[in-house]
């Protein structure tokens, strides 16, 4: 084509494009707003998932946007805005401005990237100081400034990450996308109060970023604000209704008020207590579809390595109960892997190796993802065996109660 683009692949149906552009590389892409049976926003989330297309320059193309969708594009980098009818010259002035930053941003990525495998001796002032050199030079300050506190959050620099952040906002203290990454630090660092506070001022200028409702919910969720944290997660579904951690805080918001709301049940003092005495109830009641179906649920919102090695063992506790070595040694494997320090999940393994390797000498456990659960995790387990096969696979694990992941004091149900 003589516009310099060598193959174009046109799709209508989202989903489909989703699928297309998680297996193909394209240099450039651009889409609607409004799109049938998915946001706009909600395909943009997807592309920014994708390793592949995190720094993909990408236009919106609408004839309508309201101020929070403008609002909304701004925080992401390398999005370009056209208001239909889209001119052919107006299109090709705007793909080359933004093909000129993601060179620039390509560029500097690496950089970024070298800067903090290779100085990781060097003071915190050193850091900073190279890079608001860096952000002198950038098109776009906030994006680039913005794109190097991720790197910093993903190495666990949070002060690092915090003071750069707070200089973007000395610089533009209009812009968002900073005001969100610190609401983030601060829910990751537990400081709930604070990261409501944050996230919601964010909110208040830009209220359709799904990450931004589902930190939101997750944060109400850990400040016991139930009614709060289910609107959140309900509001990510309605721009979203495939996103699975909206799903999963849906569901374990659910499952947290009809507790509740049977005689005689209070709510625990943290959100870990409750989880734990939620979850050890239905295993310990033999509801073990119940149990599994909503520890796996509360995966995506534990903000907790440890918290997660422990729900991790008692999933595969209830399936071991269930009869289920198989499925019980899959999760156990990702206690392990969580936790190498954890004793209990250890003898456990030697325990539910020899049940399988008994009946499957060649049987191998199978991995699983750590953290972000995938829509087929979350979907309804198997159901449950004949009353005549769910016996306890070993005489060993009878009486093994759930892992306590809270102390022993917060805990309401009575140790198994």
């Amino acid at each position: 084509m003589d516009a310099g683009v060598a193959k174009v692949n046109a799709q209508q149906n989202p989903l489909e494009i989703i699928e297309i552009v998680a297996k193909e590389h394209f240099d450039f892409i651009v889409m609607d707003w409004k799109l049938p049976g998915l946001a706009g926003m909600a395909l943009l989330n997807r592309f920014r998932a994708m390793e592949t297309h995190r720094y993909t320059p990408i236009i919106v193309s609408s004839g309508f946007l309201e101020k929070t969708d403008l609002a909304l594009l701004g925080e992401n980098l390398l999005i370009g805005f056209l208001e239909k009818p889209v001119q052919r010259g107006t299109l090709i002035r705007r793909v080359g401005d933004l093909y000129e930053e993601s060179l620039w941003m390509h560029d500097k990525k690496d950089l970024l990237t070298e800067i903090f495998t290779k100085i990781e001796s060097s003071t915190v002032e050193g850091k900073l100081t190279v890079l608001e050199t860096l952000l002198n030079s950038a098109p776009h300050p906030v994006p680039i400034g913005c794109a190097a506190a991720q790197i910093l959050i993903g190495k666990q620099r949070y002060k690092e990450a915090e003071h750069l952040l707070i200089q973007l906002l000395k610089k533009v203290p209009d812009a968002i996308f900073p005001l969100h990454l610190l609401g983030k630090i601060k829910l990751l660092k537990k400081e709930y109060v604070d990261a409501q506070k944050i996230l919601k001022k964010a909110y208040s200028r830009s209220p359709k970023n799904v990450e931004r409702l589902n930190l939101l919910g997750n944060a109400a969720l850990h400040n016991l604000e139930y009614e709060e944290a289910d609107s959140f997660f309900n509001k990510a579904l309605t721009i979203d209704k495939l996103n699975v951690t909206a799903s999963s805080g849906v569901k374990v918001v659910k499952t947290i008020f009809d507790y509740i709301n049977e005689a005689n049940k209070k709510p625990g003092e943290s959100l870990a207590s409750l989880l734990n005495t939620i979850g050890i109830s239905h295993i310990k009641n033999r509801k073990y579809e119940e149990g599994i179906e909503f520890y796996l649920a509360t995966i995506p919102h534990l903000n907790d390595t440890k918290l997660e090695s422990r729900i991790q063992f008692n999933i595969g506790l209830g399936y071991l109960r269930w009869n289920k070595p198989k499925e019980a040694s899959t999760h156990i494997q990702q206690a392990m892997t969580l936790d190498p320090g954890f004793e209990k999940v250890k003898k456990l393994d030697v325990q539910v190796q020899a049940i399988l390797h008994k009946n499957q000498p060649d049987f191998a456990p199978e991995r699983i993802p750590t953290s972000k659960p995938t829509a087929s995790k979350l979907a309804k387990v198997p159901a449950p065996a004949p009353a005549s096969a769910n016996k306890t696979a070993s005489p060993d694990l009878a009486d093994l109660p759930p892992e306590e992941v809270i102390t022993d004091e917060d805990s309401q149900e009575p140790k198994g």
